[in-house]
């Protein structure tokens, strides 16, 4: 299967004059009758159709996250390195640099991308290098569990940025050594997290888990989170902090 969006980067359909998350969710967004297939959004990709039906079902719901997100949150004013863990298409990392676009896109030093999909990990990295940042991309093809601190080579000179969209409500992984991968790095770090809020399948305490758990491995340790509602009426979950890695 043709992937849509590469397709129209390499045609120049797509270029760092035009691109946004508006533009490809008009462009690839389509459905297919396979929602079934995404298990809700928890679903490892296997193809274009699927990464398309994805942007179809959720695409406005992340958005909409996002949004809210970036009111509250403002990128700090540092140059730093972000690991988008789950990352999907790029989501995440996409709203961030967009974000930036009318200050300094450029403040990203490099973007670590974690995603066992490698049709995913393959649309995120073009879709990334797209923007034209400057930024170093550096894919990871595996599961959490299969990723070790030696796979994630950063730089500990420069402040860190996790991000999170849509993982941490998921009960599928570790998460002990998910938080083990996450305060490996010596250096100042930050974290964003997004969810929906929900009390099965993993959901909001499972969400919790995560700052509960990593204050216990650093120091200096911040956090705050709150509840909102999204632009289709669903609940979600606004998660913040920051800590340090001796």
């Amino acid at each position: 299967m043709t992937d849509v969006v590469l397709k129209a980067i390499r045609e120049k359909k797509l270029s760092n004059e035009n691109v946004s998350f508006s533009r490809i969710r008009a462009l690839a967004a389509r459905d297919y009758s396979i929602k079934d297939q995404l298990n809700r959004g928890r679903a490892v990709l296997h193809n274009t159709n699927q990464l398309d039906q994805y942007l179809f079902t959720y695409g406005r719901m992340i958005e909409s996250q996002w949004e809210f997100a970036l009111k509250k949150y403002t990128v700090p004013n540092i140059k730093p390195q972000i690991i988008d863990y789950a990352c999907g298409q790029g989501l995440g990392s996409m709203f961030l640099i967009e974000s930036l676009l009318n200050t300094n896109a450029e403040n990203f030093q490099r973007i670590i991308l974690i995603d066992p999909s490698s049709v995913a990990l393959n649309r995120a990295v073009g879709t990334l290098d797209c923007y034209q940042t400057g930024a170093q991309l550096i894919p990871i093809n595996k599961f959490f569990e299969e990723t070790s601190a030696g796979d994630i080579q950063t730089d500990s000179r420069l402040d860190t940025l996790h991000v999170f969209s849509n993982i941490l409500d998921i009960n599928d992984f570790n998460l002990q050594h998910l938080t083990d991968i996450v305060a490996s790095t010596t250096g100042k770090h930050h974290f964003i997290a997004l969810s929906n809020d929900r009390d099965v399948h993993g959901g909001l305490h499972r969400v919790l888990d995560f700052p509960d758990a990593l204050r216990k491995k650093t120091t200096d340790f911040k956090s705050e989170w709150e509840k909102f509602e999204c632009k289709n009426g669903m609940s979600a979950v606004f998660l913040q902090g920051q800590f340090s890695v001796q």
